[in-house]
């Protein structure tokens, strides 16, 4: 409906969804990069870290948002959230899902080499930590945990800044592409209302932890009586399952914001 066509009748809260890009001081712009490391850390992702300190001054970024990023030796494009938040050396990381076929997923598996130059796009997208008002609900599906690990980061840099409880719920399909798991330990630590829980589809052998998909994980008091934020971020099943889920729910105070990673 639209707002001169309402009249309020009880106590209310407008949201204005404005575009990310009015939050940090610059649009995107295109900068020069190399390659420093590239960890294949299972068959299905890769951390990637680029220096891109040959910039003057701070990349503005907000963490969840993304970065388009072209393939070195060829002309294709990609994009991916970065998994770090913004640093005066502009020492900046990806975790990439690795596809049996792709032209990013060869060139990381194939021929990346500290060095490679590479192109970037950023900051891109609307999808970031707003203020923090209520408990936090972050659920990463696969590589979808990149852009938790730029927003964790900024918390743990200043955990005043969010002094309500944070659950990370992060879903994978194999133990194997269980990725940052000691950096995840580590916000436990920084972070005293931090706490988070993992979930595989296929158990391996040595597994002890819970199977099945990310939305086995939640309990009702996960969620503050409906009144929590709520962040997704990961495959188009994942999202819609999990939005599905809170739907189900009596959720009228809880805002649910959501990425979606296409393969590509």
């Amino acid at each position: 409906m639209l707002t001169c066509q309402m009249r309020v009748a009880s106590d209310c809260a407008v949201k204005f969804d404005f575009d990310s890009t009015l939050c940090t001081s610059a649009g995107p712009e295109e900068i020069e990069a190399i390659v420093k490391e590239v960890e294949i850390v299972s068959e299905s992702a890769a951390i990637v870290h680029i220096d891109a300190g040959a910039r003057a001054g701070q990349l503005d970024f907000l963490p969840g948002q993304y970065a388009h990023v072209q393939v070195p030796g060829t002309d294709e494009w990609r994009s991916y959230s970065f998994a770090c938040k913004p640093n005066d050396g502009n020492q900046l990381q990806f975790l990439i899902r690795l596809l049996p076929q792709g032209v990013m997923s060869d060139y990381l598996r194939d021929r990346a080499q500290p060095g490679d130059k590479l192109r970037l796009k950023a900051p891109l997208g609307a999808f970031y930590l707003h203020k923090v008002t209520r408990p936090l609900i972050l659920v990463a599906g696969g590589t979808g945990l990149a852009a938790f690990l730029g927003m964790l980061d900024e918390m743990a840099a200043d955990p005043a800044r969010c002094p309500l409880p944070v659950t990370l719920f992060y879903g994978v399909t194999q133990v194997v592409d269980l990725c940052e798991m000691e950096r995840i330990q580590k916000y436990a630590e920084q972070l005293p209302n931090f706490s988070y829980h993992s979930i595989v589809m296929k158990a391996s052998e040595g597994w002890q932890g819970p199977v099945g998909v990310v939305t086995d994980l939640f309990e009702e008091h996960h969620f503050n009586g409906g009144e929590v934020d709520a962040y997704l971020c990961g495959p188009p099943p994942m999202v819609d399952a999990v939005k599905g889920w809170l739907d189900q729910r009596e959720m009228d105070n809880s805002d649910v914001h959501y990425e979606k990673f296409s393969a590509s």
